[in-house]
């Protein structure tokens, strides 16, 4: 197993309106390694990877979702003034825990 972290810390700033807006462009950014992955690599294929995001994160990965058709698998974390929040799976389904 290998894992690519994406650290967009510097664009996940306030204000939150510009950091919702670089959503796509981080999105984008891991389109592009996806890409450039399965052309370098065949034996890279979209079914056998799983994004994970964390609030915006998540958002960024369900972008690269709509851009990389088959990814195996996205999973999200909300973020919600409880305490505590658990991963859920977001790809092909909602799921409000």
């Amino acid at each position: 197993m290998n894992v690519i972290a994406v650290d967009w810390r510097q664009g996940a700033k306030f204000p939150y309106t510009q950091a919702t807006a670089n959503i796509r462009v981080v999105a984008m950014e891991i389109v592009k390694l996806i890409e450039f992955m399965q052309t370098e690599y065949p034996a890279v294929k979209a079914g056998d990877i799983h994004l994970i995001g964390h609030s915006l994160g998540a958002h960024a990965s369900g972008e690269v979702g709509t851009k990389i058709k088959g990814i195996g698998r996205i999973s999200g974390q909300c973020v919600l003034s409880r305490p505590c929040c658990t991963f859920v799976p977001i790809m092909g389904q909602f799921l409000i825990n």
